[in-house]
């Protein structure tokens, strides 16, 4: 279905985001959190395109890009989300 969607749509369509974050979701569960990223990464760059600053789920983004940060070491990568 993604690889569909992606040929239709634009690549900031926020029908992606739930997409992206069940794959970055999966990936990060089986700790394969360099795959995870990429996914959190497109999800943040949707969110930060629509929604104002201090939406709740702008925050959800920023969190999962965090997190992975964290997981893969990247303490102070992860401290700037």
């Amino acid at each position: 279905a993604l690889s569909i969607n992606e040929k239709l749509l634009p690549p900031t369509d926020p029908s992606f985001v739930s997409s992206y974050k069940n794959i970055g979701s999966a990936y990060e569960s089986i700790g394969e959190y360099a795959k995870a990223l990429p996914y959190f990464n497109k999800m943040l760059a949707i969110h930060e395109s629509i929604l104002p600053t201090h939406h709740p789920l702008l925050a959800i983004s920023y969190n999962c890009v965090g997190e992975v940060c964290y997981q893969m070491g990247e303490y102070s990568k992860a401290q700037s989300y």
